[in-house]
């Protein structure tokens, strides 16, 4: 009898579903430790799962599955579902959970969120020895963060406390001297509230504090207030380009005889969206759809793809290479979004077929969008 065909999102709720099952240490550091699920899925299709604790307290899922449960068996093309990150650093003589799985040969790693904890830095780990990866689906990512709530608040905790000690961050990811409340967009923050359904007021010190949670802003402990951070300001500030000149997006469309000046977005990252949307569908030439009694026009372009590939251009940029500017060009026959940066991990022909590739737009969601 054939094994089941499980598609990617029964094992991302899989994982999920063992993660609920977390068996948590009890510490007298008063750290929180973190709920995880892991699903190993066999070229032939079997499955086999663990979860923190599961067979010894303080235990990790990956470790569990992979050296518990599984020592002696071949475990090379196997794909992992693991609702966090793979820890990079144990505690000599124990070996991180990421090199077990580049260890074991791993084909491929879903993983559920990343690790905010200072010593995460599994996917670095996981790039460097050209393993690949996907991150699950943002809704997905929703539940695993509620369930992980504690864990992940005192992580970014940790996180915040390495980088001032060790000032590794890249100029986007510091706060700004001498900027305050005041130099974001009162349209952009409350765009955001609405559209990620938080139950804030743009002015409340509780959203703020949200704000700081996801690195838009920093506590400044001497001014005793918040400071934008220059993701922050990227995504709400009232004018972008005074601190990064590179905050823009240049379109050009070049369509039929009519004369289109090119137009430069600068505004605000959560506002961009919708008003390229706007001046894209004021611009580009209409098409009549009969296809029922009643005509309409249509835009020659789905204004969807457009908006879901600028999109992802402006969040997935490398804002740290000056003077490169995202760009869209429009012709008869071609769109040309340009993006600078490296590029996003590649989509399999199977991910496209089976309608499960995961869309780079959860990095939007989760920094523009979401709770």
């Amino acid at each position: 009898m054939a094994k089941k065909q499980y598609t990617h999102t029964e094992l991302m709720q899989m994982a999920i579903d063992v993660m609920n099952k977390s068996v948590n240490e009890p510490r007298e550091d008063g750290k929180v430790p973190p709920k995880v699920g892991a699903v190993l899925l066999f070229p032939d299709g079997r499955i086999e799962t663990a979860y923190r604790g599961e067979l010894r307290e303080g235990d990790h899922a990956e470790y569990t599955l992979l050296e518990r449960k599984l020592h002696n068996e071949n475990l090379e093309g196997c794909i992992l579902y693991t609702t966090l990150e793979p820890c990079m650093e144990r505690n000599p003589p124990k070996v991180p959970c990421c090199r077990r799985v580049t260890n074991a040969r791993i084909k491929k790693v879903y993983i559920g969120i990343e690790d905010k904890d200072p010593k995460g830095k599994g996917i670095r780990h996981l790039e460097k020895h050209k393993v690949p990866y996907e991150m699950f689906k943002r809704d997905f990512q929703q539940v695993i963060e509620e369930e992980n709530k504690a864990f992940l608040k005192q992580a970014l905790q940790r996180k915040k406390e390495a980088e001032e000690e060790e000032d590794l961050r890249t100029p986007i990811e510091m706060p700004i001297a001498n900027y305050d409340v005041s130099k974001f967009s009162d349209e952009a923050l409350k765009k955001f509230i609405k559209e990620a359904k938080l139950d804030f007021k743009h002015t409340d010190e509780a959203f703020l504090e949200y704000l700081a949670d996801f690195g838009a802003m920093e506590w400044d402990k001497e001014k005793k207030v918040y400071v934008p951070t220059g993701y922050g300001v990227l995504l709400f500030g009232k004018n972008p380009r005074t601190k990064f000149k590179n905050a823009v997006l240049k379109a050009h469309v070049s369509y039929g005889s009519s004369k289109i000046e090119p137009k430069d977005f600068d505004q605000a990252l959560v506002l961009l969206p919708d008003q390229i949307e706007e001046w894209l569908l004021k611009v580009l030439p209409l098409s009549k759809d009969t296809s029922s009694f009643k005509r309409k026009d249509v835009p020659d372009f789905p204004p969807s793809v457009l908006r879901e590939a600028i999109v992802n251009a402006l969040v997935h940029r490398d804002y740290a290479i000056e003077g490169a500017k995202c760009e869209i060009k429009i012709d008869e026959n071609k769109i040309i979004v340009t993006s600078p940066g490296k590029p996003l991990p590649s989509i399999s022909l199977d991910d496209l077929n089976r309608f499960e590739a995961s869309s780079p737009a959860a990095t939007i969601s989760l920094l523009m969008l979401s709770a």
